[in-house]
This record gives structure tokens, sequence and C-alpha cells, in this order.
């Protein structure tokens, strides 16, 4: 095989990896934790709920957040306590995966976030 074509198949693989991991972005938290094109982003949210306690040490949490720009997100995050209802988090996630978060004063969230948080649900 000549390195022409050895170069031509290997790029050939790479671009099918790449467009593979783009059309799967948002399918699985374990496929979005797995993806380097997925970039860790801030969401902001509010505790709404209990989580739902996995085992002594871990609680799982769906939430609704908003970027700096007003854009949304659903996202999962495993947190280590039971989290206080009315919170306010920052929660940097990776697609649908939630990687950490800090409790935020609603003062500390950019305006778009702050508008979205606020405006009412729909049922």
């Amino acid at each position: 095989m000549s390195i022409n074509k050895f170069v031509i198949i290997l790029a050939s693989i790479v671009a099918g990896i790449l467009l593979l991991l783009f059309a799967l972005r948002g399918q699985s938290v374990m496929l979005d934790r797995l993806n380097p094109t997925i970039p860790v982003k801030p969401y902001y949210t509010v505790v709404e709920t209990d989580g739902k306690k996995l085992n002594d040490t871990q609680w799982e949490y769906q939430f609704v957040g908003y970027d700096d720009q007003g854009e949304k997100n659903t996202f999962i995050m495993i947190a280590s306590k039971n989290l206080r209802k009315g919170a306010y988090l920052e929660v940097y996630a990776k697609g649908l995966n939630g990687k950490g978060w800090t409790e935020v004063t609603p003062a500390g969230i950019p305006e778009k976030a702050q508008i979205k948080l606020s405006t009412p649900k729909e049922s």
C-alpha cells in the first residue's frame, strides 16, 4: 500500500469518527462525558426538588439550566448531598453531564439567565 492511500484511509477514518461524535452529541450522559468535541460550560439553575438518593453519599438531579446568553440546557448531575430546595446553582455541564456545582446568589447570575429562571415554567 502506498503512503498516499494510507493517508487517505487514515484521514477518512478520523473524519468518520469526528462526524460520529458530532452526530451523537446530546444522546446520552455517558457519550457526552467521553466526547471531546463538547465544551464544559457554566449553566445557572434552581434546586426545585429533592434529589433521587442513589446511595448514602450520592443524589441524582435533573436540571434545566441557562447559560450566560439565556440558552437552555437539560442535564443530569450527581451531588454528594441532598441539595437545599430554592438554592441557586452554577453548574458546569458538558452536554447532558453535570460535572460540578457551586451555590450562588441571584446577583451572581448573568442577566439573561436570571430572566429565564424567573419566567414561570410551563405545565
